[in-house]
This record gives C-alpha cells, structure tokens and sequence, in this order.
C-alpha cells in the first residue's frame, strides 16, 4: 500500500447517454494523462473508480447493456495497459492508478434525472435529481471503501 502515502481515489462518474463520451475522455489521456508519468514517485495511491447511475445488470432498462460495454471498454483498457500480471506497471494512463474499482449507484430509471430545458433553463424542479443522488452514493461507498481499508481492486457489485 505504499508504506505512508495515503490512498485516494479519482472518481469518473457517467449517465446513460454519457458512456460515448466517458470512452472518449479516457482516449484524451493515451496522450495527455492524468498524473505526472509513470516513473514520478507518487504521494498518493489513486485508485480509479467509474461510477454508473443506475444498475449494469438491469434488463428493464435499454441502457444498462451500454453501459456495461462501456465498463467493459474501460476495464480492458486498464488490463491491456497493465500488461502481464507480475509485470510492473508502467504503461500509459493505466500507470496513474493502484487499482480500477466501479460503483453502480442504482438510482431508478424514474429517479435519474438530469435535464434542462430547449432553452438551458430546468423546466422541472428536480432536474439534477440524478446527479445529486449519484454524488451521494458515490461519497458513501467511497468512504466506506477506506474505512473498511479497501482500494478499488476489485467492483462494488
């Protein structure tokens, strides 16, 4: 665990309609990523967490089967860029993080909501209902991740 360095983690949350453009971030970072390099001594470990809003596995809801490829993509992504196991890391944005964990913050389809109206202005008064509920349990699991002393090695499922 890196002796004293204390553990964080970056949290890269994600919608329904946002995996397209979750994927095309994580692209971003092949060539601009988000930790100083590879071989820069870290103060921190960082684990990487992806946080979808609803459930992955839910067949009611058309949007679960694209979100789960987009997980998919990331996570092999990750592995790819690890390498063979045993093999230090040190490989692209892979090399910024300890470990790749993923939350599912299963907010019901009825509940996630984030919209604005055709003109940006909300015309509903619970329009960040979704975003809102995410971040909270987003905040809970985490904590609950290093209170229990746990990095994201493995997916809160």
């Amino acid at each position: 665990n890196g002796g004293n360095r204390k553990r964080i983690a970056l949290l890269r949350p994600f919608g329904p309609r946002d995996g397209d453009a979750l994927l095309r971030s994580f692209d971003l970072w092949d060539t601009r990523w988000p930790c100083a390099g590879p071989d820069a001594e870290p103060h921190y470990e960082v684990d990487l967490v992806v946080s979808y809003s609803r459930r992955l596995d839910d067949e009611s809801d058309e949007n679960s089967e694209v979100a789960a490829r987009t997980v998919d993509a990331i996570r092999s992504k990750f592995l790819e860029l690890n390498g063979e196991a045993g093999v230090e890391r040190k490989r692209g944005w892979a090399g910024c993080f300890s470990g790749l964990g993923l939350i599912e913050a299963e907010i019901e389809p009825s509940r996630d909501i984030y919209e604005r109206g055709s003109t940006g202005v909300p015309e509903r008064i619970d329009w960040v209902a979704g975003p809102n509920a995410q971040f909270r349990t987003n905040m809970m699991k985490v904590m609950a991740m290093t209170m229990e002393g746990n990095g994201a090695d493995s997916d809160d499922e």
